[in-house]
This record gives structure tokens, sequence and C-alpha cells, in this order.
């Protein structure tokens, strides 16, 4: 985080009391050293965050649990990692455990820093989707290069929104927990103009419609690497409640793992879409 070629440790430790506050949640960020005597976690200069000391605008409130998700890399395009957290539980107005993500900078030479930090929710992102009660928002993190046109270096992060409740592809209506992926440009800090939300059967996305089923939790987890060897980030969505038809015919929840395959000009050079991601396997 600081820009040193030593790695550093970020800690969340989303059920700690602050104040008179329960569960508000904190994140500790601990320096990694080299030199001629011990050398690993510094014990000394270490940080402490919540969401009370950041310089998002937000607030210490109860059962928000910060610090639920962590994720490091570089979404500024400056060559040094930066932090994010992802606190599913926060509230968001009248919606309860909306769920929202804070994106801490690391600066050369400082670490984090207060100074640019970022607070999104889903309804500040420009993707099609709006803020709900319970749709965890933040519950899943992943960060690489998912969209090319960015500024030269920077990532991007995913988003895991397990219990959004999505529109079934088929005309069927809404199911609810369905989940959903927001993936979120980076550059000069996390763009909200330019998110992608991707579910099951979307925009090309394995799993045909959703059906009747509910409680798919599409977006439980989610990973990034090079899983086709084409040297284009790919990212892999876990939803762990997906159904599988077994050969008595009965469709029992197995759980499935959805790998959306980067390509190289996924940039959307000819569309103007961001999200045109390869679609066939490799």
């Amino acid at each position: 985080f600081n820009h040193d070629s030593i790695a550093d440790l970020a800690i969340g430790a989303p059920r700690e009391n602050i104040g008179a506050v329960l569960d508000a949640g904190i994140v500790h960020v601990l320096y990694g050293f080299a030199g001629a005597g011990p050398r690993g976690l510094r014990l000394t200069n270490n940080q402490a965050w919540n969401e009370g000391n950041v310089d998002t605008g937000g607030a210490i409130e109860l059962d928000d649990r910060f610090g639920s998700v962590l994720a490091a890399g570089d979404l500024t395009g400056d060559g040094t990692d930066d932090l994010v957290v992802g606190t599913p539980g926060e509230d968001i107005g009248t919606f309860e455990d909306c769920g929202a993500v804070t994106l801490l900078v690391g600066q050369p030479g400082v670490g984090i820093h207060p100074a640019g930090s970022e607070l999104f929710d889903q309804g500040d992102l420009d993707n099609g989707e709006a803020r709900g009660d319970f749709d965890s928002f933040g519950f899943a993190l992943a960060i690489g290069d998912f969209i090319e046109a960015n500024a030269v270096g920077a990532e991007d992060l995913a988003i895991g929104v397990v219990q959004e409740d999505i529109v079934d592809v088929g005309g069927g209506g809404t199911v609810a927990n369905a989940g959903g992926v927001a993936i979120v440009a980076g550059g000069f800090g996390l763009d909200p103009a330019r998110s992608i939300a991707w579910a099951e059967g979307y925009r090309g996305s394995a799993g045909g419609n959703q059906g009747t089923a509910t409680d798919r939790f599409y977006g439980f987890a989610v990973a990034a690497g090079d899983f086709d060897g084409d040297r284009t980030p790919d990212l892999a969505i876990g939803a762990v409640n997906a159904r599988a038809t077994t050969a008595a015919g009965d469709v029992v929840p197995t759980g499935a793992v959805y790998v959306l395959f980067g390509a190289l000009f996924a940039d959307g050079f000819e569309t103007a879409d961001a999200g045109l991601w390869s679609l066939a396997t490799p």
C-alpha cells in the first residue's frame, strides 16, 4: 500500500465495537518492512480504519460490520495498491442491509490515506440496478483488469450483490435473491458511470433464465484470474445455491461456478459496450 515493494497486510475485524456502537467494524493495516535486523510486519506505525475516520462522509453505525470483506489492487493506476472494504450490512437510507463498498487509496511513501477515499452503494452505479433491502452489495470482491479501456495499469472491481432480486430474462417475473455481480471500472479511482451489471442468463452469462427457483445467490463469491491462459483476466462467479437436475429428474441446489472469459478487445471497441467479453469457452 505504500509502494515500497514489500507486502503489507489488511485485517478485517467486522465485529469490533467502537465506543458504544456494537459490531461497527474496523480494518487494521500492518506494514511490512525489511532491514538488517528482523523482517516482517511492523508492530509500530500501523493503522486502524473505520467508517468514521475515512474521508467518505460515512458514519459509524450499529451492525455495519465494516471490514467483512477485503480486496487489494491498483484501482487508481498509479502503481500503488489500494484497499477495498465491503460492508454488505450497511443500511442506506431506509434500505436495510443494502450494502456499500469503500475505496481506501494507497499513496507512495505514505500507505493508506483517508484523503481520496470513496464510498459507493448500488444506487451510485450507472448500470440499471437500484438499491434494495438486504441486497448485500459488497458481499464478495475481486480485482482485475476486466475493462481494457481503462487508464494504463488501472484495475477494475467486481462486486457480489448476493441477494439482488433479478427480473427473469425468460419473462417469469422477479426472482428473489437470484444474486448479481457489478463490475466497476477503475482509473483515477472507481468510476460509477462505467459500471456493468451481470446475473445468471444476463449479457450472455451461462445459466439461461432464472425460472421460478429463488435464492440462487449468484455473486456469493468472485475470483479473478487468467483461467484460459490467453493473458487476459477472467472472472469466476460462485452461485452457492444454483440448481441442477438429477438423473431422477429432481431439481436440487448443488451450487455452480460461472466463468466470464476476458478477451483482447473487451473494451467495447466496436460496440461501445465495456462489458462485451468473450462468452465462448476457451
